[in-house]
């Protein structure tokens, strides 16, 4: 019972702390974007904290529309580009004072008509959560876990608002 209250065992995170309130957009692209997430874990799995496909797409998704970075999220298919994004890494502690998650996730968007690759790069976010913020370790875990998707998300969204597609 201790042992799964100090630790970062597998729990919920917080929608709304891995998705951004805020993202640069430099181009509000008029195409359309159907999202695609590969790599997550259930978060029903015993361990650390996990996190799902759709729980990152459920991030992406809510960015974009709040951002503008796409006119439209397109679920399934349909959209005139494909964002793909792969969680490759994720290294998440098990217990500890201070809690860093890091994430590696490789983001790749094509045109749906060619599924020509205009764009692709890993993204790496870290996000540490210190001890004083929370008492229970796996607090912090969903905490440093949400906010290293928040970032890892902000950066993709960031970068592909740059592009002049």
């Amino acid at each position: 019972m201790v042992a799964g209250f100090l630790c970062g065992c597998s729990q919920k995170l917080n929608q709304e702390a891995m998705t951004p309130y805020w993202v640069k957009t430099v181009n509000k692209h008029p195409q359309t974007v159907t999202v695609a997430v590969s790599g997550g874990q259930s978060a029903s799995a015993d361990g650390p904290v996990k996190i799902s496909n759709d729980q990152i797409t459920a991030a992406i998704v809510d960015t974009i529309n709040s951002s503008g970075v796409f006119s439209k999220v397109i679920p399934v298919s349909g959209g005139d580009y494909i964002l793909s994004v792969a969680l490759v890494d994720m290294d998440r502690p098990m217990f500890g004072a201070s809690m860093t998650v890091k994430l590696s996730a490789d983001w790749t968007l094509r045109k749906a008509d060619s599924n020509q690759i205009v764009w692709q790069q890993n993204i790496r976010s870290e996000n540490t959560v210190p001890f004083d913020a929370a008492f229970a370790g796996s607090t912090r875990g969903k905490m440093a876990t949400a906010g290293a998707v928040n970032d890892n998300v902000k950066q993709g969204l960031e970068l592909i608002s740059s592009l002049s597609l």
